[in-house]
C-alpha cells in the first residue's frame, strides 16, 4: 500500500483497486466526484474567490473537464484554498509545493546555445524513461515562433512528450490508479494555470511519476522558463522560441 494511502487509512485494509479497464473507469469517476464535490466546498469558503463573486453551478457538471470553475479559479483561489484542494490527493504535499513553485517563478531567458545543450541529457532521460516510437535525436530545425517558418513548424509539430503516451484502452496497474485519477482530475486546471501550455503541467503532475520521469519533465519546464519549446518534427527534433 502506497504511504499516502497509509496516511488516509491508518489501520485500515482498503479494498482491492479494481484490475479491469471498465471498472477502473467506474473508480476513477466516483473519485473524480469526490474531489470535486471537496474543492466545491473549499472554494466556497476562499475570501478572494468570494469577493470576486464566484459561486458553483447547480447542478455541478458531470464531467471534471466542463467544471469551468474549478478549472479557471484554482490558480486564482488562495494558496490556502490550493493547500487544502491539493492535501486531498496523492502526494498533495508535493503536488502544492510545486504549484507554487511554479506560480511564484519568473520567466528565466535562455540562450539558443544553452538549449541546444540540454538536448542529449533529455535524450539520455527519454531512454530512461522508455519511448512509444523510435525518434531521432538531432535538432533539424530553430525557429522563432513569431515568424512564418515557426508558426509553420508548430503546425506540423506534436510536442515532444506524444513519445510517452500509451494506450487509453490498456488497464492501468492497479497500484497506479490512485495517482493516475488524480493526473487526470488535475489537468485542466494546471493546464489553465500555465497560461494553456502544457510544460507546467507536466512538471507539476510528474510529482506523481517515477523519478526518471519527474527529472525529464523538470528539464522540459525548465527549457519552458527560458522561452524554449521542444517539438517532434517529421524531420526530427524542433526548438521553437517564444517570447516570454
Amino acid at each position: 500500500m502506497p504511504n499516502w494511502l497509509k496516511a488516509l487509512l491508518p489501520g485500515a485494509r482498503p479494498d482491492p483497486l479494481p484490475t479491469e479497464r471498465a471498472e477502473q473507469r467506474a473508480w476513477v469517476k466516483a473519485r473524480h466526484r469526490e474531489w470535486q464535490l471537496a474543492w466545491h466546498d473549499i472554494f466556497d469558503r476562499d475570501e478572494k474567490l468570494i469577493a470576486e463573486g464566484s459561486t458553483r453551478d447547480d447542478p455541478l457538471p458531470n464531467e471534471i473537464n466542463r467544471d469551468y470553475r474549478l478549472i479557471c479559479e484554482f490558480s486564482r483561489s488562495l494558496p490556502e484554498t490550493r493547500r487544502a484542494c491539493l492535501a486531498l490527493l496523492p502526494l498533495g504535499a508535493e503536488l502544492y509545493r510545486r504549484t507554487e513553485a511554479f506560480l511564484s517563478s519568473r520567466p528565466a531567458p535562455m540562450p539558443e546555445a544553452e538549449a541546444r545543450a540540454a538536448i542529449p541529457g533529455l535524450a539520455t532521460l527519454f531512454e530512461q524513461v522508455g519511448t512509444n516510437e523510435p525518434w531521432e535525436v538531432s535538432i533539424s530545425a530553430v525557429a522563432d515562433s513569431t515568424t512564418p517558418e515557426g508558426e509553420e513548424i508548430l503546425r506540423r509539430s506534436d510536442d515532444i512528450t506524444v513519445l510517452l503516451e500509451g494506450s487509453v484502452l490498456a488497464p492501468i496497474p492497479p497500484e497506479t490508479l490512485p495517482t493516475e485519477a488524480a493526473r487526470d482530475f488535475l489537468d485542466e486546471p494546471l493546464y489553465m494555470a500555465g497560461g494553456n501550455t502544457y510544460a507546467p503541467r507536466d512538471w507539476i503532475i510528474s510529482a506523481l511519476l517515477t523519478e526518471d520521469e519527474s527529472r525529464l519533465y523538470a528539464e522540459l519546464f525548465r527549457l519552458w522558463q527560458g522561452g524554449w519549446l521542444l517539438r517532434l518534427h517529421e524531420t526530427g527534433l524542433a526548438l521553437v522560441h517564444f517570447p516570454l
